[in-house]
């Protein structure tokens, strides 16, 4: 394994670590601070941070986009298609219906879909089940924010949550493209450390669970 895998690994472990020391932070997900956005604005800006201050969803969208570049997924269908899938979850707990382990689930989809990295597993309708799984419980996290909230408010929401979300894949995506054309011969690195990176991310937050 070369430099270039092993020094990445280390940063992921650092990320990892710091999940561990300052969890409220790396975890957070209430952008305004535990309140309902108030105003149209305030739940666009909302919905704009959550998927970037929670580091465990912001593992898991880019996981779509790496995901996405390892199967050449060649039309934004998919990425859209888990993104609305969060969307469902979000109006699911915005009208106050509970799911129980949602938190857990949340954390074991950011670990599985960082294996589906790490081993090379281009099965499409395995990790659709599962990341479609996965994006409702996010979703339902994302939820949380908005709960109390007028309808105009988490439209607005949920429309910032979408433009963000859909902005990380993308982008994701074609970088990871990029380094992949870079490196025709041999890309095992890309996948080595994504996948670990995406993986430790999901262990520290379930370790995180287990231990609260």
């Amino acid at each position: 394994m070369s430099y270039k895998t092993v020094f990445p690994l280390y940063a992921y472990a650092a990320l990892a670590l710091i999940n561990v020391i300052f969890p409220r932070a790396v975890f957070a997900h209430h952008p305004m601070g535990g309140a309902a956005p108030g105003t149209a604005w305030q739940g666009f800006a909302s919905g704009i941070a959550h998927p970037i201050i929670g580091l465990d969803h912001l593992a898991f969208v880019i996981a779509i986009g790496f995901f996405c570049a390892l199967c050449r997924v060649r039309n934004i269908g998919f990425p859209v298609a888990l993104i609305s899938a969060s969307v469902l979850g979000s109006l699911v707990r915005w009208n106050e219906i509970s799911i129980f382990y949602g938190e857990l689930f949340v954390a074991v989809s950011v670990l599985v879909a960082g294996v589906f990295l790490l081993l090379r597993t281009r099965k499409m309708i395995a990790f659709s089940g599962i990341a479609t799984i996965g994006a409702l419980f996010h979703g339902f996290a994302y939820g949380e924010a908005v709960i109390g909230a007028e309808s105009t408010h988490v439209i607005a929401y949920l429309f910032g949550l979408s433009l963000i979300q859909i902005t990380i894949a993308l982008t994701v995506y074609g970088l990871a493209d990029r380094l992949i054309k870079m490196h025709r011969k041999d890309n095992n690195s890309i996948w080595v450390t994504s996948g670990a990176g995406v993986s430790l991310v999901g262990m520290a937050h379930l370790a995180l669970l287990i231990a609260a």
